[in-house]
């Protein structure tokens, strides 16, 4: 007699009401089957957040690539070549957590972080920053009343979308794993046979090929995808005045320490833009 084998589905439904208090701040995470993660950072007004928080309280994504987006507020950014504000949809790709670097909250604010347990360590020193709505171009992901923006990281995707009223998708699934949360607004989601109205501070996490989709009711949110999606739509390219500037750092410390020749070379083979997105570095 043959047995019909059910594969149970590894989608699942959020949200970040769990809150660890961290002296000044609270913190929500959430960890999906693929060990993609996020942190809800809710900090207060003075608190300073230091390169070494992350290796003190989540030593799982301790030197391994992350972004930081944030939501409202207003964090100042500080390392040993830089210092930046971040305010509403501004980000930060950071690749490890060595080197010395601080957040400084000017203002409450309420921010993100997406990494990955999976994630390979590393020594990188670029930080990248841009701002969603600002730095990356409006992809057609879907069609119709929606607007995507996908960052594309070294091994992360993070896409901002805001969906009109109305608005129906469908997806037939992929290997990737996928997390997507709403930071204002509702949705009528489904995953599979799963059906929620996701609202803020509510997510999804979606298991392999499961098909998925859902009727907006007017909503903002991201989706986070690990490993990172191939297809060319994703690889919406990104180059805000910062980074320009952090790419003219690098362009000089080659040329002083390799020379015009050596640093030529490495133009033509790894094009300014890939190579910060890949996280070439001039040495």
């Amino acid at each position: 007699m043959n047995e019909t084998k059910i594969i149970q589905s590894k989608s699942k439904y959020f949200n970040f009401n769990k809150v660890l208090n961290f002296n000044l701040h609270k913190v929500s995470k959430f960890e999906g089957w693929n060990e993609l993660f996020v942190l809800k950072l809710d900090v207060s007004k003075g608190e300073t957040i230091l390169n070494s928080y992350f290796e003190k309280n989540f030593l799982e994504i301790y030197n391994k690539e992350k972004i930081l987006v944030v939501i409202s507020g207003r964090l100042s950014f500080e390392n040993e070549e830089n210092k930046f504000e971040l305010r509403e949809y501004d980000a930060v790709n950071i690749h490890s957590d060595e080197k010395k670097y601080k957040f400084f909250c000017e203002e409450k604010t309420i921010a993100f972080v997406v990494s990955a347990k999976k994630l390979e360590t590393s020594t990188s020193s670029d930080v990248f920053f841009f701002n969603f709505r600002k730095d990356i171009k409006p992809v057609d992901l879907w069609g119709g009343k929606i607007i995507s923006r996908p960052y594309e990281g070294k091994k992360l995707n993070l896409v901002l979308f805001e969906i009109k009223k109305g608005f129906t998708f469908q997806d037939q699934g992929h290997y990737n794993e996928q997390l997507t949360w709403l930071v204002d607004g509702s949705m009528n989601f489904y995953v599979k046979d799963l059906k929620k109205t996701l609202s803020s501070n509510e997510g999804v996490d979606i298991g392999p090929y499961d098909l998925h989709g859902g009727v907006s009711d007017s909503a903002i949110g991201f989706d986070a995808f690990f490993p990172k999606r191939e297809e060319k739509k994703y690889k919406n390219a990104t180059l805000s005045k910062i980074s320009r500037n952090i790419i003219w750092i690098k362009i000089n410390r080659s040329l002083n320490n390799n020379g015009y020749i050596n640093t030529f070379y490495h133009l033509l083979k790894y094009p300014i833009l890939k190579t910060f997105n890949k996280e070439h570095e001039f040495k």
